[in-house]
């Protein structure tokens, strides 16, 4: 039982709550007993002057006066308190005199339990280093830690406290109802903790998991606090797994188990890293098979289903028979005729299905016609288009076709009946049974050329590129973006990227490219080195964590590039106009200087946009100019005027107001403009660059908010938005 249970403090003066209680209540009684004394007094004189009427007025006379004392009676405690909360400053003492006056002996008690719950932070103060943290506790939950120099020193939600450069500031640590505490912070190039050794290095957990590729620090808690931390040595038991840095960054390399092991001269700590692959369920989007086969008794045919996309995960295909009496399936697709009669046989995979109707025959039925689904076809060059044929009788029993081209430079045809687009032209297919039965199919070859601005969120590009049947893409959005950007590639059926332009390394740019380059296996990789000079912070200023943000999502990306072989090339090693073809279509690249190297005026007051690579696509006669965000009219300016005039202009910089200048939308002056944006967040904004573009084209059209794709197959410009 606490002390102040038992005893009642006065400004230092311990009494037993006994006294008190009896001083209190002999004031009750002596407030409350008199005034009825008096007051009964009072009516005993009167009733004993009700015969005399000089008798009734002395009586009513002490009546009153009587009264009157009675009420000052009852009344001189609370007179008290009250001269008492002028005259006393001291509360302990007044306090104290309300204990004795009216018994509050428990408030006094509580307020001081009260006072002795304050607010406790530890530690008081911190001496720490450059990008060294510490963690503040608290002795009171739900507190919030808020930084008055932000530059100096930031802090964390949970109290961790990192230094970013050189100063002094203080952390305010505030509670719920309104306690503050403030903790000095130093922070310095050599800090005072150099002489203070670790005694304790202790992690959370006992072991973590990670995804190849990913790099997270894992920096044990350090006691004493303010102990230097530079002197810790980490290691890694299986740096094949895994690999450490002097940091305690930890980048996961391969599948397997390792052990990562701080320590020092005194202590050390270590934690289990299990890294797996990450899994990308690729499901199937459908399955085809020969929608008919006659047989005779005795025959057997193998089924050759295709799965779209090749490459989706689950490729257990499932055979079963409706009537196995007449024609049985093993689990490889082939197909024993047993009797005459009909049968489906039912092909299944991941949930979609194609079915086979297999007609039986105890002796040869020839064949007395053949035909086409579509007699007419029009596909582009390197796409292919199955032949679908219809063979009567249904019950033929030969029903084996050839399929030959009358020009293959145009276009060839497989055995199967799959068509594939060579060149720009007209190629005739024609398809034959065994006993010369044919039918004829027209196919039309035209160039295809495609620039699909995918809708991701908001603020963010993504572009592919689409040229007979070969692509390439112009960035990857953000991280968030993926699953609905590789839903757009697998409608396409897009299994490869030809290459990969990176234009900078901001993450609504390259978000996606350690995923996108892990999938669609780019054969080249075209980008400007990081030397994380990067002004990436929301006010202007530039801030080391976010720039080693971008820095380690920069060689996750170039990892997997190297892991899945693609070559890669830094373009600021060349000179601007660098030449890239995909088909028909003509890249030239601009903007290759890398303008943030430690000797450029740029680094570290400028932002990783000046990098920008800007590319011209020229097809035919046709260009189309991809600003990325090159929002530096010094650099921007000068690309434009070799460029000049253009057919189709991507907004720099999201239609931002720091976007397209004034005098670069007057050099381009395009004809139809895309703003890989929406209307509503541009909105928000009190200006933007959309009116100087404006001036000079009506036809604007916003990726954020639809898929828009320009297509110059027919020579021409047609967008449509999807």
């Amino acid at each position: 039982m606490s002390v102040l249970n038992l005893l009642v403090n006065c400004n230092g003066i311990e009494i037993d709550p006994v006294i008190p209680n009896l001083v209190s209540s002999f004031v009750k009684i002596i407030t409350i007993g008199i005034p009825v004394v008096l007051i009964v007094m009072s009516m005993l004189d009167l009733l004993k002057a009700v015969m005399s009427e000089e008798e009734q007025k002395k009586a009513l006379k002490k009546l009153i006066d009587r009264t009157k004392y009675a009420v000052l009676v009852f009344l001189l405690p609370s007179l008290v308190s009250i001269v008492l909360g002028f005259v006393v400053t001291d509360r302990e003492k007044f306090t104290c005199v309300d204990c004795f006056i009216r018994g509050n002996c428990s408030n006094a008690s509580e307020n001081n339990t009260k006072e002795q719950k304050g607010l406790v932070v530890s530690p008081a103060k911190a001496n720490l280093s450059i990008d060294r943290t510490f963690k503040l506790t608290s002795n009171v939950q739900d507190v919030t830690y808020t930084s008055k120099d932000e530059s100096i020193a930031k802090v964390s939600p949970d109290g961790t406290v990192r230094g970013m450069k050189e100063g002094s500031t203080t952390i305010l640590v505030e509670t719920e109802d309104g306690q503050t505490k403030e903790i000095p912070i130093t922070v310095a190039k050599n800090a005072e903790n150099k002489n203070v050794a670790v005694e304790k290095l202790n992690y959370d957990e006992a072991s973590y998991d990670m995804v190849v590729g990913e790099t997270e620090p894992y920096i044990p808690e350090v006691t004493p606090v303010d102990a230097d931390t530079s002197k810790i040595e980490y290691t890694s038991t299986k740096p094949n797994v895994a690999t450490v840095t002097a940091d305690g960054n930890v980048t996961a390399l391969s599948e397997g188990s390792t052990e990562i092991q701080a320590k020092t001269d005194n202590a050390q700590s270590k934690i289990k890293i299990n890294v797996v692959k990450e899994e990308i369920i690729i499901p199937v989007k459908s399955i085809k098979v020969s929608s008919s086969i006659g047989l005779k008794v005795g025959e057997t045919k193998a089924l050759k289903p295709v799965i779209k996309p090749s490459d989706a995960t689950n490729q257990n295909v499932e055979y079963t028979s409706s009537d196995a009496s007449v024609a049985s399936v093993d689990q490889t697709g082939t197909i024993t005729a047993l009797k005459e009669g009909k049968a489906n046989i039912i092909t299944k995979v991941d949930g979609k299905i194609a079915i086979t109707v297999v007609t039986v025959a105890s002796k040869d039925i020839a064949v007395s016609s053949i035909s086409a689904s579509e007699s007419k076809k029009t596909i582009t060059v390197n796409t292919t288009y199955q032949i679908q044929t219809k063979i009567k009788p249904s019950n033929a029993t030969n029903t084996t076709l050839k399929y030959s081209s009358s020009d293959k430079k145009i276009a060839t045809v497989s055995s199967d009946g799959i068509v594939k687009g060579k060149k720009a032209g007209k190629a005739v297919i024609t398809i034959q049974s065994n006993n010369k039965k044919t039918t004829k199919v027209t196919i039309t070859v035209k160039d295809s050329n495609k620039i699909h601005f995918i809708k991701t969120s908001a603020s963010s590009d993504c572009i592919l590129l689409e040229s007979n049947g070969k692509y390439a893409m112009i960035d990857t959005g953000r991280k968030s973006d993926y699953k609905a950007i590789k839903n757009y590639l697998d409608n396409l059926n897009v299994e490869k990227l030809e290459f990969l332009i990176l234009t900078h390394n901001h993450g609504d740019h390259v978000g996606s490219a350690y995923n996108i380059i892990k999938k669609y296996k780019p054969t080249t990789l075209y980008l400007k080195k990081y030397h994380g000079n990067d002004v990436v912070g929301t006010n202007g200023t530039y801030i080391q964590e976010s720039v080693d943000k971008n820095r380690n999502r920069y060689k996750e990306y170039l990892a997997e590039a190297k892991e899945v072989g693609t070559k890669i090339i830094f373009l600021d090693d060349k000179a601007d106009g660098y030449a890239i073809q995909l088909n028909k279509m003509n890249l030239k690249n601009y903007n290759l200087e890398n303008h943030l190297i430690d000797s450029s005026p740029y680094a570290k007051v400028a932002s990783e946009n000046v990098n920008s690579i800007s590319t011209l696509v020229t097809i035919g006669s046709i260009k189309t100019y991809l600003t990325s965000d090159l929002s530096y009219e010094s650099v921007a300016n000068p690309i434009a005027e070799k460029i000049g005039k253009v057919d189709v202009y991507k907004v720099t910089h999201h239609g931002y107001i720091h976007g397209t200048s004034e005098v670069e939308a007057g050099i381009v002056r395009p004809k139809y403009a895309i703003v890989t944006n929406t209307r509503a967040l541009l909105k928000e904004k009190e200006t933007t660059a959309i009116p100087r573009i404006t001036k000079y084209t009506n036809k604007l059209y916003y990726s954020g908010e639809n898929t828009i794709i320009v297509d110059y197959s027919n020579k021409k410009v047609q967008i449509t938005k999807k």
